[in-house]
């Protein structure tokens, strides 16, 4: 099972996913990909790291279709999904390069967080990805400043996981 010392490195070689809100929520609500990820998340086989802002995206999201937000903390702990709190997001030396950076590529503000998050996880850690479906968020230049690591779900299985 991968684990990150106290620095967030990643000392292990399974795979991570940096989730963003839509995944999580196909994942929640409907049979597919994305509920298979929770899965292998569930079992070890990848780790799926969300932070504070996109767990209250979902949960806002899920109350708005008339969905009690007690489903996504039950849904975090069935996937073993580890949640990063906003304020040690904030922290990082990094924090503010990358968001200035989100808002040169990202026209969508909702989007930005979901960004600068993921590439201070993935910053250095090879295994790590950002899993979505988002159009801004796959976009060629976002995909380049993200190490080329942005996959959909199924390249994720796909490649990282070796389902077929």
């Amino acid at each position: 099972m991968s684990q990150r010392n106290y620095s967030g490195e990643n000392t292990g070689h399974t795979p991570e996913a940096i989730a963003d809100t839509n995944t999580l929520y196909s994942g929640i609500l409907y049979e597919g990909l994305e509920s298979d990820l929770l899965d292998l998340a569930a079992e070890g086989r990848v780790v799926v790291r969300i932070s504070e802002y996109i767990l209250d995206e979902l949960t806002r999201v899920l109350e708005e279709h008339g969905i009690r937000a007690e489903l996504a903390v039950k849904s975090m702990e069935y996937g073993k999904i580890q949640v990063t709190p906003e304020d040690e997001i904030r922290k990082n030396k990094r924090f503010q390069e990358y968001l200035a950076e989100s808002k040169k590529l990202i026209a969508d503000a909702k989007d930005r967080p979901i960004y600068v998050f993921a590439k201070l996880m993935m910053e250095g850690h090879p295994n790590a990805y950002l899993v979505t479906g988002d159009s801004d968020l796959m976009k060629g230049d976002v995909t380049a400043a993200l190490w080329g690591r942005v996959l959909t779900t199924r390249e994720l299985i796909k490649r990282i996981i070796a389902i077929p």
